[in-house]
């Protein structure tokens, strides 16, 4: 992934830039993802993603067995795993609104699949919880956002490896209609997390459309 760049979290967070997040539940195979989007007029057009991610300890240690990559990720810090077969969403849980505490989070957009809960449990807490479908219809837009950025080199990462396996994994699925989403190149490859950051783009963009600038003065997060 060529959009690897220096990721300044201090930097965002004594400026008070705010973010948006998308969130992908996994449950025992897949992983779960959270991404973050800090405002890119606050970053001079740059589109900086923070990736977190999460996979249950039963699921890790078979994708380990089969060669994959994952102790490294849990070594470098890109993956953190949670006890048992499937993946504690509390770990996400407590990790956003941690998050929260440093970098104002506008809104996050979630995937509702096994996630009624947690995003009860965040909305509680003040974190604005958005439905997110991820049907083709309302996926195209901000997958064809993010491929542009992509490939016009403006979006920003910290390095993170488990981010750019996934956006390896990536093949574009199209309806009759020519719209567009992301899917797997292969079953066994994973694109949680690229859909977690075209999620969180898609929270932007609607933000975006409804202020005409994430810099409105009466724009208030909680």
């Amino acid at each position: 992934m060529r959009c690897k760049g220096k990721v300044d979290l201090v930097d965002q967070r004594e400026r008070g830039v705010m973010c948006w997040g998308g969130t992908d539940f996994g449950q025992t195979s897949d992983m779960t993802c959270q991404a973050f989007l800090f405002d890119p007029e606050m970053n001079d057009g740059k589109y900086i993603f923070v990736l977190f991610t999460w996979l249950c300890e039963d699921t890790c240690n078979k994708r380990i067995e089969q060669g994959e990559p994952h102790a490294q990720w849990v070594h470098d810090g890109f993956l953190e795993i949670t006890p048992g077969d499937t993946t504690d969403y509390n770990y996400l849980k407590n990790r956003v609104l941690s998050w929260n505490k440093d970098y104002p989070v506008v809104n996050i957009g979630y995937d509702k699949s096994n996630a009624t809960q947690t995003a009860a449990e965040l909305t509680n807490e003040g974190i604005i919880m958005d439905p997110f479908y991820q049907g083709i219809n309302n996926m195209n837009n901000p997958t064809r956002e993010f491929i542009e950025l992509f490939i016009k080199g403006a979006i920003v990462h910290d390095g993170n490896s488990v981010m750019r396996w996934m956006i390896g994994n990536i093949a574009l699925q199209r309806d009759a209609d020519g719209r567009v989403k992301i899917t797997k190149k292969d079953p066994k490859r994973k694109v949680d997390g690229a859909v977690a950051m075209v999620m969180a783009l898609g929270q932007y963009m609607e933000w975006k459309g409804i202020y005409g600038s994430s810099q409105a003065s009466e724009i208030r997060v909680i």
